[in-house]
């Protein structure tokens, strides 16, 4: 049974390997307006939380939440687990974990849903003058000589994520990521009201005179001074640890641990992707989770309730 006192004891959660990403090859739930992880039709509640029309069956685990953070939006850590997204999504991938903070893009969220009118007239994109990207600490240039853009999504609640575009000259296009997470009482004097930063490293590579944008998430900073540090293996490929500190001591008040195994779902697009198989916790406790292929699913071994 899943409550609100103890969202991690969930059960029984089918992963679905998407097709050939080709518009020859139409999936169920491509015409919901939210895409086919998007909660668009009213979710069913019996033994789990499924859209009837995509299929998608989705997860949400709040691994950390900090107290006492500023603002309308609090400070925490969170996975998300879709059983169907589609290639369309930009990641070309079918059942995987999301994180928070990491996927926000013009038309994505971080938990998959497609960002868009569907959710409500209020939430749109729209882009910031190149006269006012100071004001958002943004850069027009970098020191590889290239272009940054802003980008503002308005939430339905009147909150913005603040995205930053960096272009990469090999395909004239911009690759975004969050810097700014703003919630509704912190939109009018973006220059001296202050918000949740997102702070990342430029790990880009040059390759043939082009430089290929790439940024890894160190730190997620609310305007208290309480912080999220975010720990990635050797390859900066996946997040092993996440640590909460109260901004006062340098040691962490709280820490989740993601153990991480290869992919085993050799029809995912473009390769199979690494699923977590161990969450270890401060306080003790853990869940483990299992993978069945071809029609993988994903279980939770016992262990103690983790109350918060």
């Amino acid at each position: 049974m899943i409550t609100n006192r103890n969202v991690r004891s969930w059960l029984a959660i089918p992963i679905l390997a998407i097709a050939i990403p080709t518009a020859a090859f139409a999936e169920q739930g491509d015409d919901n307006p939210t895409g086919v992880a998007g909660a668009f039709n009213g979710q069913i509640t019996t033994g789990s939380s499924y859209d009837p029309y995509t299929g998608n069956m989705q997860r949400q685990i709040d691994d950390i939440v900090v107290p006492g953070s500023i603002g309308a939006y609090p400070l925490k850590w969170t996975r998300y687990w879709n059983s169907h997204t589609s290639w369309t999504d930009g990641d070309f991938v079918g059942a995987s974990w999301r994180f928070s903070y990491l996927k926000w893009q013009p038309n994505i969220t971080p938990d998959g849903r497609v960002f868009g009118d569907a959710d409500g007239v209020e939430e749109w994109a729209g882009g910031i003058a190149p006269a006012d990207l100071a004001s958002y600490g943004i850069a027009q240039y970098d020191q590889y000589g290239r272009t940054h853009i802003g980008e503002i999504l308005h939430l339905a609640d009147g909150g913005q994520v603040i995205l930053e575009g960096v272009l990469y000259s090999a395909n004239n296009a911009y690759y975004f990521h969050p810097i700014q997470i703003r919630d509704p009482y912190q939109t009018t004097d973006p220059q001296h009201t202050p918000a949740t930063t997102l702070t990342w490293t430029d790990i880009s590579t040059t390759v043939n005179g082009a430089t290929s944008p790439r940024f890894r998430l160190d730190r997620i900073t609310e305007p208290g001074g309480r912080y999220l540090k975010v720990i990635w293996d050797s390859s900066n490929s996946l997040i092993t640890r996440v640590e909460a500190y109260d901004g006062v001591n340098s040691q962490p008040i709280d820490w989740v641990n993601y153990r991480w195994r290869a992919g085993v779902l050799a029809s995912e697009i473009p390769q199979p992707q690494n699923v977590i198989d161990l969450v270890t916790y401060s306080d003790g406790t853990s869940a483990n989770y299992t993978y069945t292929p071809p029609m993988a699913s994903i279980s939770v071994l016992p262990f103690a309730p983790r109350h918060r």
